[in-house]
């Protein structure tokens, strides 16, 4: 349930903690009990290929609170955030997270993570990211 190895990155809002490791997956963990909400990575797709980092996850930087007071347009419960994460496989990976269906007796939701995009450039592993409304700097 847990990792499968070190865990060398988190961060964390008023509901939960997100962890990176080297291996190569992202945890979602409930801050409240420290249940698992989402786990997404490094996961074999198709054809043999990776959707997600193909080294450790160094870093990690998402929305705080994305889903705090935020209602689609639908009125739905599912709620919509972003995240980053950057590797030594010199990546950055973009997550598209949203809500999905209640776990336990209280308000902590599944997280889902969904790959949007992967950005390369880097000539070594990227050690850290900060975000807002408009950028992505990673080093």
């Amino acid at each position: 349930m847990g990792h499968t190895d070190s865990v060398y990155c988190l961060e964390f809002d008023s509901k939960r903690i997100i962890t990176g490791s080297r291996d190569r997956t992202i945890k979602v963990w409930s801050l409240k009990d420290g249940r698992l909400l989402g786990n997404f990575g490094s996961i074999p797709v198709l054809g043999g290929e990776v959707q997600g980092h193909t080294g450790s996850v160094l870093c990690l930087k998402f929305s705080i609170d994305w889903d705090r007071g935020q209602e689609d347009a639908e009125g739905s419960d599912r709620k919509q955030g972003f995240m980053v994460s950057g590797s030594s496989d010199c990546s950055v990976c973009v997550w598209n997270l949203w809500t999905g269906s209640r776990v336990g007796d209280d308000d902590d939701r599944e997280v889902n993570g969904e790959l949007c995009t992967i950005l390369r450039g880097h000539t070594g592993g990227v050690l850290d990211l900060r975000i807002d409304d408009r950028w992505i700097v990673s080093w």
